[in-house]
């Protein structure tokens, strides 16, 4: 069985889907199987939820980690679309959340880069990378 781990919080739901796509959830990056993964979000998901400093922070962390583990997108490994996210998201919602990503990314430009970066270094599963972000 493949494992993961992330610094960021995962939701339950998605930790269900991840276990039940194989991947066991491990408690330190040494844990990590042969085919495991450290697993990233887009800031427009993560600022719900994560400043941008622990963002940042936790971006550059796993970068470097990125040489010696596979990375990815938790939206890739889990095969989320954008059709799919916005039938659950109301329309106003989304527009504050816009809204907050784009303040958050002109006060720290280092938010985009770094996760521009990632998307560069990850597996990205038959995939191209989100470099539209």
């Amino acid at each position: 069985m493949s494992s993961w781990i992330s610094p960021f919080n995962i939701s339950e739901n998605d930790q269900l889907a991840l276990q039940n796509n194989g991947l066991k959830k491990v408690s330190s990056v040494l844990d990590l199987s042969n085919e495991g993964f450290i697993i990233y979000d887009n800031p427009f998901n993560l600022l719900l939820n994560t400043n941008s400093k622990a963002i940042i922070s936790n971006y550059e962390e796993i970068l470097k980690n990125s040489k010696k583990y596979k990375v990815v997108s938790l939206s890739r490994i889990l095969n989320k679309t954008d059709n799919s996210f916005n039938k659950t998201v109301v329309k106003s919602f989304e527009v504050i959340r816009v809204a907050t990503t784009i303040i958050s990314i002109y006060k720290s430009p280092k938010l985009l880069d770094l996760y521009l970066d990632l998307e560069l270094n990850s597996t990205l599963m038959g995939d191209k990378p989100d470099l539209e972000f």
